[in-house]
């Protein structure tokens, strides 16, 4: 079974296992939803992955605590 057959399959679609995700370079992308679904905590896609190195800034700031002259040195040296 190939990814058409799986995204045109009868029981892929009943239990809505493939939704749609706006993509900002891409338009509109099938993508596989949340499994399992919980009755108490289903879990949801908010948004398809984002470009590479897309948050690289806000973890090297939130996550390690570095600032911004640092980030901004990590940038200049092409480091990141």
């Amino acid at each position: 079974m190939g990814i058409n057959d799986i995204v045109e399959d009868p029981h892929y679609r009943a239990r809505n296992a493939i939704i749609e995700v706006e993509d900002p370079q891409y338009g509109t992308l099938k993508h596989p939803a949340v499994t399992p679904r919980l009755s108490h905590n289903p879990g949801a896609v908010h948004r398809g992955a984002p470009t590479i190195g897309a948050d690289t800034d806000t973890i090297l700031r939130d996550m390690l605590a570095l600032s911004e002259a640092d980030i901004a040195e990590l940038h200049r040296q092409q480091i990141v």
